[in-house]
């Protein structure tokens, strides 16, 4: 469960005109827009660079064969783990 102070959590509405409605007195004419904190998200951002940082180089939290999500791994990383791992189970006659 995520915690974040009240002053991150709050945002301002703004309601905008949709255009080309026949009337505007009619609520479904208007679109309301969230306007978050951008402190909120600056911080969140920072906070979540911190933790991939910390998870890739102090706490091993990573299998060394997750791709997905991780700085400089791409799928031609995963593609070459997967020929390496063909290639050493046909030399160990293994069925791949």
């Amino acid at each position: 469960m995520a915690v974040a102070k009240a002053s991150t959590r709050r945002t301002n509405c703004a309601i905008l005109r949709k255009n080309n409605k026949p009337d505007y007195k009619q609520p479904s004419a208007y679109r309301p827009i969230s306007l978050l904190n951008c402190l909120g998200k600056v911080s969140k951002r920072i906070l979540a660079k911190q933790l991939a940082y910390l998870a890739e180089t102090t706490l091993n939290l990573l299998h060394p064969s997750q791709i997905g999500g991780r700085l400089k791994k791409s799928a031609i990383d995963a593609g070459a783990m997967l020929a390496d791992y063909v290639h050493t189970n046909r030399l160990r006659n293994k069925i791949t």
